[in-house]
């Protein structure tokens, strides 16, 4: 299997940078959501990476019974998203029945992984005669004829009995809707797998160093348990935890944070934060005691910034060395001397008096609210905010603690969603675009037909009647004169048809003709001059003279120097045709208000010009004459509007003046 399939397959996804990569493995019924409030406490220093198992999340993976008939099977996906990972060995943090798919990985292929960390593991769920795993066979049996019978009851019972929060039932939902969303038949089999498996046997010949980290008051893995593993692996350290419940890295992240910090303090000494004094040695081995640093040492140096302010005025009276560090300036600076709003820009401010303020005084606490206090560089760094309530010894509110998370990362994922959102709304507003587009075309081109068809009935039509008389009377009745006459009309009539099948022609090919072109400076004299040369046969056979008066030459910024040539042809082309025999087109340039013109003036019209729209919407297309239906003028004015430009017109009594502008 390839590098991508397996992450892919896995749904692996990466974060942080680092020479050393974190991997993440989720527990029962969960996916790897599961560790959102761990895994970037550790992307300053570390890559990390998280995935799904089979039948939860993300993952594609085929489920096969037989393959997860045992937790080896999981094992052997692990080592497909570690070998996916890159050549170096990971560290593997592995939640619930995780942390044993992790030590039979590690067993198997040792040199994939610099060093695991177990969090609630347990070797063996089942009792027997020398060993507590927490169930009898009775109430395992019990759990999955109910797991099979009522799958939403059992994980609603299951997930308040996981968290051990009862103080946070909305822990427990989260949990709850997490089982429901696994795939059912991977469900019932992985419960049963997971339950009954039994990997004592495993863990002595695991040699990986190992941190195992155990719970208080957890309803799946008594402490005895988690002590069998720590005195069963050759070379583990044990912390254990402060939390209750089956699930810390839910409950108390920042605990589970602090204690992988100094466990891995020597990998990236820059991460360490609260727990360097730990990673430097304070964890004995083999009995049961752990050093730990003391509550000043973790309340000045944890992850998160904390503050305690009076409610009254807003004076902060204590900060930790994160939050000091976070605002640029000593914690005496600021103890005494701020308010807890003059930390926050204006608009977290309004949101601090007009939000937070009250909700303390009412109920006593608010929850992660977003705020964004102020650099000492005049930066804005987001935050979320959780405070509450402290009484003094009568009673009354006096003290307000808060809690702060660095919410840099969380801001960047959301914005990245507002962008996503947004390309996603103008792709959207583009397809309808070019679908009316499309639509528009269609039935633009069902008016074209039909135009066309009346436009070529006319010289056809003359063609027709003429040469019938010719036929017809060759030699009787018809003077030499009418005959020549009756020639002379076939002629202007075909050579009218041919300048029709020309115009439209260009009209069909405007789009295409300058797509995608850079605009470039091109001289007015030079596409005049090139502009005469193509309408030059028409100008002659109309009689039609042109005068162009001798002016300073201008630049304009075209697309296809080409294109605007012939749009200054097709107007020259549609004079020639109105104007009288031996009339005079007066044609001068000029620059005004960062546009180029050239202007063109004729006296002598014997039929009007209208204005330069689209000749197939145009009023009483079935009531012109052999003039047709000003294609030309069409072709000219798309010509310039794709250009940047416009056609302009302006008539008067027998004449009229033509204008176009391009941008200079």
């Amino acid at each position: 299997m390839s590098q991508l399939d397996a992450l892919a397959r896995h749904n692996v996804r990466f974060a942080g940078a680092g020479s050393v990569t974190l991997v993440f493995g989720h527990g029962y019924g969960c996916d790897q959501s599961v560790w959102r409030f761990v895994s970037p406490a550790f992307e300053a220093g570390f890559r990390t990476a998280v995935f799904d198992y089979v039948g939860a999340g993300g993952s594609r993976c085929s489920f096969n019974a037989g393959r997860y008939g045992e937790l080896e099977g999981y094992a052997e996906d692990l080592l497909e998203v570690c070998r996916a990972c890159g050549p170096g060995p990971v560290v593997f943090i592995g939640h619930s029945v995780s942390a044993m798919i992790g030590v039979l990985a590690a067993k198997r292929e040792p040199e994939r992984f610099l060093r695991l960390i177990l969090v609630a593991p347990s070797a063996c769920y089942l009792n027997d005669a020398h060993y507590v795993g927490g169930f009898t066979e009775d109430d395992i049996d019990a759990l999955l004829d109910l797991l099979d019978t009522d799958r939403q009851g059992w994980a609603a019972t299951m997930a308040a009995t996981i968290m051990g929060h009862p103080e946070r039932p909305d822990l427990a939902r989260e949990l709850a809707a997490s089982f429901c969303r696994m795939d059912p038949a991977v469900a019932r089999h992985f419960a049963r797998v997971t339950f009954t498996s039994d990997n004592r046997a495993d863990l002595p010949q695991m040699q990986t160093r190992t941190l195992v980290l155990q719970c208080s008051q957890d309803a799946i893995v008594p402490e005895s348990a988690g002590e069998y593993v720590h005195r069963h692996l050759p070379r583990s350290e044990w912390v254990r935890l402060a939390t209750t419940g089956h699930c810390p890295h839910l409950s108390a992240p920042d605990e589970v944070v602090v204690a992988i910090r100094a466990f891995l303090a020597d990998l990236h000494p820059a991460t360490a934060g609260a727990g360097a004094g730990a990673g430097a040695g304070s964890v004995v081995r083999g009995p049961l005691r752990v050093s730990q640093d003391s509550a000043d040492e973790i309340y000045e140096q944890a992850p998160c910034g904390y503050l305690s302010f009076l409610i009254d005025g807003g004076t902060v009276v204590r900060i930790n060395a994160t939050f000091a560090q976070w605002i640029g300036g000593p914690a005496s600076g600021v103890v005494g001397s701020w308010r807890f709003q003059d930390l926050l820009t204006t608009a977290s401010r309004i949101v601090y008096e007009t939000r937070m303020v009250p909700l303390l005084r009412i109920q006593g606490r608010t929850d992660a609210a977003a705020m964004e206090i102020t650099r000492a560089d005049g930066r804005g760094m987001p935050l979320l905010v959780s405070a509450a309530v402290k009484a003094d010894a009568s009673g009354r509110p006096s003290l307000v603690r808060v809690t702060a998370l660095d919410a840099t990362a969380y801001r960047r994922q959301a914005e990245e969603l507002v962008r996503a959102r947004n390309r996603a709304e103008r792709a959207e507003a583009a397809a309808r675009q070019a679908q009316a587009a499309a639509e528009a075309a269609d039935a633009g081109k069902t008016r074209f037909l039909a135009a066309m068809n009346h436009e070529f009935r006319t010289p056809i039509s003359i063609i027709s009647g003429f040469s019938e008389l010719l036929l017809e009377r060759p030699g009787r009745g018809v003077t030499e004169d009418a005959r020549q006459s009756y020639l002379a009309d076939i002629r202007a009539a075909a050579d009218h048809l041919l300048e029709l099948l020309e115009d439209a022609t260009r009209y069909s090919k405007l789009d295409a003709a300058v797509h995608g072109q850079g605009r470039r400076r091109s001289g007015l004299h030079a596409l005049l001059k090139a502009g005469l040369r193509l309408a030059g046969p028409s100008l002659k056979k109309a009689g039609m003279n042109t005068v162009v008066a001798a002016e300073p030459d201008h630049a304009a910024l075209v697309k296809d120097p080409g294109s605007v040539a012939e749009a200054i042809a097709c107007v020259l082309r549609e004079l020639a045709r109105r104007a009288s025999s031996g009339s005079t087109t007066q044609i001068r340039s000029r620059h005004e208000s960062g546009y180029a013109f050239i202007d063109m003036h004729c006296g002598a019209l014997q039929s009007s010009l209208g204005p330069p729209q689209d000749p197939l919407q145009a009023a009483g297309l079935h009531s012109r004459g052999l003039h047709g239906a000003g294609l030309g003028m069409a072709v000219a004015e798309r010509v310039l509007r794709l250009q940047g430009g416009r056609l302009q017109s302006r008539e008067f009594p027998g004449g009229a003046c033509l204008s176009i502008r391009l941008p200079a």
